[in-house]
């Protein structure tokens, strides 16, 4: 029984020590974190530095939010200029929806080796500019309108397949990312969509989390959003981008 005791005693001796030394790494890696990068010597950061620059990130974009509705303002007369260059005769895509397309159906006449109408046709199909991530080497794409599970905030990849070919559509993808409109990393929040896509071209593949398409042109069409919502977009941003620097620099220290 007195073995039990000691052992129990031990364990409990060893969490404490444990518990002891991550909390003198965490308030070492939030003293350096804050008065060595974010030169801020306050008890608000060294509680939570995290908590710090998300503050400062919304006064960041009331100073910052009249700059920021102009690029908005810039973003959309490239956006128009893209689809009118195009000069899509709308009339020769059909209507589809990405919810009613069966993935597994399309396999089942490809192992059939039947032929897959959808492939061979001009369709145009509703959109999202977030709400997705590719998971490969596949830097260009946009996202389904319909979610992958009823109640979830995730969406379908469409890749862009044909992408080398449209080089303005390449400049735009880089302002949605400049402007925060797209997500930028694996573990970021979603951004929130200020616009809805008609995405005109050729279904290439489709695939269980991923389709591909031949992208003749996209209609960017500007949803209505409140004053709120953009000053909410441009902190979302400014969070992202300082958040992502802290982790850098954190990483440099290995805290």
């Amino acid at each position: 029984m007195k073995y039990v005791i000691v052992i129990i005693g031990a364990f409990i001796l060893i969490g404490f020590y444990n518990s002891y030394n991550e909390k003198k790494a965490k308030e070492l890696k939030n003293k350096l974190t804050c008065i060595e990068f974010l030169n801020a010597n306050s008890i608000e950061c060294l509680d939570s530095p995290i908590s710090y620059v998300r503050k400062t990130a919304k006064l960041k974009a009331k100073e910052e939010i009249k700059n920021f509705k102009k690029d908005l303002e810039s973003l959309e007369v490239k956006l128009e200029k893209f689809f009118s260059e195009a000069k899509i005769n709308e009339s020769e895509y059909r209507i589809i929806s990405w919810a009613e397309i069966n993935y597994v159906d399309l396999v089942l006449m490809e192992q059939k080796n039947k032929e897959i109408d959808l492939y061979n046709e001009k369709v145009v199909a509703r959109g999202k500019v977030g709400g997705c991530y590719a998971f490969d080497k596949e830097k260009y794409f946009f996202c389904t309108d319909s979610e992958k599970y009823e109640g979830s905030e995730t969406r379908n990849t469409i890749i862009i397949d044909n992408i080398d070919s449209l080089t303005s559509l390449k400049e735009i993808y880089g302002d949605f990312a400049k402007l925060g409109l797209k997500k930028g990393g694996l573990l970021l929040p979603y951004p929130k969509d200020i616009y809805d896509l008609q995405l005109y071209g050729k279904i290439k593949k489709i695939g269980p989390l991923t389709n591909r398409m031949e992208v003749h042109s996209i209609k960017f069409i500007k949803r209505l959003v409140t004053e709120k919502t953009i000053l909410r977009l441009l902190e979302g941003k400014i969070f992202n981008s300082d958040w992502k620097k802290v982790k850098e620099f954190q990483a440099s220290r290995s805290l």
